[in-house]
């Protein structure tokens, strides 16, 4: 009598296929579901080394230097001879745009400022000055229904990093 094949799987054979579909469709979700949290840290962590690196730059340079805040980004300026601001073009200090749904609140010296009213011409809301001084500042990037990080600079001193507590 011959024996009779089934053709088919076993069932441990389903199960490890199982098993490792749920590990990709996890990996999936992570990569993609916590993008919000991720591009919002990015974004905090780039004004922070800007503003580090500018204040490097004034003190380096004997430049003064100054960043003006926008509801939909920043851009980092220096001071002319004749004492105006001009917007600085190259290509590290370029105005930087925030993404989409993106939003910024600054206060200088513990107090809010309000940026919905841009004054002709520009002026900075923090100096980066050439003797290593700095306007003291925060500045909170989020989005809404989000996460939200602060970027803190005393007036000397390291820019602290942070996550900041919901409103």
């Amino acid at each position: 009598m011959r024996a009779v094949r089934h053709a088919g799987f076993t069932l441990i054979e389903l199960l490890v296929v199982l098993v490792l579909i749920g590990i990709i469709v996890s990996f999936a979700a992570l990569s993609v579901g916590g993008s919000g949290e991720r591009e919002v840290e990015q974004e905090a962590r780039r004004l922070a080394a800007l503003v580090k690196l500018a204040s490097d730059e004034a003190v380096l340079k004997s430049l003064e230097m100054a960043v003006l805040f926008a509801p939909d980004g920043y851009q980092f300026m220096v001071r002319r001879d004749d004492h105006t601001w001009a917007v600085l073009a190259d290509e590290v200090f370029r105005r930087r745009a925030l993404p989409a749904g993106f939003s910024l609140e600054l206060a200088v010296d513990g107090l809010p400022v309000d940026l919905g009213k841009p004054k002709e011409p520009p002026e900075p809301q923090v100096f980066l000055l050439s003797d290593g001084e700095r306007t003291a500042f925060e500045v909170e990037l989020g989005v809404m229904e989000g996460p939200r990080y602060r970027v803190t600079g005393p007036m000397l001193g390291d820019l602290q990093l942070s996550v900041a507590e919901a409103p």
